[in-house]
């Protein structure tokens, strides 16, 4: 890897690679570099990520929205480079930030965050990429979240009435903080949704503890971002909110996770925060 890096650092300019080191991942491979010139960060999109034109147009079209977001006044950690193809894969370079992640959110993180999704919203930034909302069925699986799985389906027409470029995963790894001000990274599911279901997601998100969602914690998030913009009061958006995680369920269910055990950990854990928000928040 190390030739790799070194042939990124010359196309780039940016001086002599020195040293490099692997960050843990998820998806992408990311890679802490040292040259002559500073630190950086360089991010090895993985084929699911980039796959043809139409995926690799998507990537570049997600970072031009967080780069208007940056211009006006969301922080926003941002790559410093266009894409670069090497040998099938596609990189991308960032000047190095040291900035931490906070497993636990309390009342001022959340409302930094609702805060700063509302002004996101309120920017309706142009954009060509598309709207993800689709329907959903489980072909009679888990039929405990049939009602949601209806309840949402009917809603798809409402909320795609209204759209606006969001993040879309606000998660804490995706959120660092650096003197007290929080700055977004990772912007490969921006996309066009509609603003309050998105705010009902992120506020689903924050409110989980043990996979159970706290009502107060999701009213606290949405009563801070209504301080900015408003929410829409159509019920039907509250299940619509779900179609992310309904949709990734959708995907494990999919899978051989009938041997596979951690996908079925996961299908148990996506399954339980759905009935929690469903019992908690929209039929409550």
């Amino acid at each position: 890897m190390k030739e790799r890096l070194t042939e990124i650092v010359m196309i780039f300019k940016l001086g002599k690679l020195l040293k490099w080191r692997q960050i843990p991942s998820n998806q992408n491979v990311v890679f802490a570099i040292k040259t002559t010139q500073g630190r950086f960060i360089v991010k090895e999109f993985s084929e699911d990520a980039i796959s043809d034109t139409r995926t690799l147009n998507i990537r570049r079209e997600q970072i031009k929205v967080s780069r208007e977001w940056n211009k006006n006044g969301i922080k926003c950690i941002v790559p410093r480079t266009d894409f670069l193809e090497l040998a099938g894969r596609f990189y991308v370079v960032y000047d190095y930030f040291e900035g931490k992640t906070k497993k636990h959110f309390g009342k001022k993180e959340l409302a930094m965050l609702a805060q700063t999704q509302a002004k996101i919203h309120q920017l309706k930034t142009p954009t060509s990429l598309g709207c993800e909302y689709d329907e959903i069925d489980f072909a009679g699986k888990l039929k405990v979240l049939n009602d949601l799985v209806r309840l949402n389906n009917n809603g798809l027409k409402a909320a795609k009435r209204e759209l606006v470029a969001s993040h879309n995963d606000y998660k804490p790894r995706n959120i660092l903080w650096r003197n007290g001000e929080m700055y977004l990274a990772d912007f490969d599911a921006v996309s066009l949704v509609n603003p309050t279901c998105a705010v009902y997601e992120s506020a689903l998100t924050f409110s989980l503890v043990r996979g159970h969602v706290r009502r107060e914690r999701f009213d606290y998030y949405l009563e801070e971002y209504a301080k900015y913009a408003p929410l829409s009061q159509d019920e039907r958006l509250l299940a619509v909110a779900a179609n992310g995680k309904l949709r990734w369920l959708r995907y494990l269910l999919s899978k051989d996770w009938k041997h596979n055990t951690r996908v079925r950990k996961d299908i148990k854990c996506l399954t339980k925060e759905l009935e929690s928000y469903y019992k908690t928040v929209v039929k409550f």
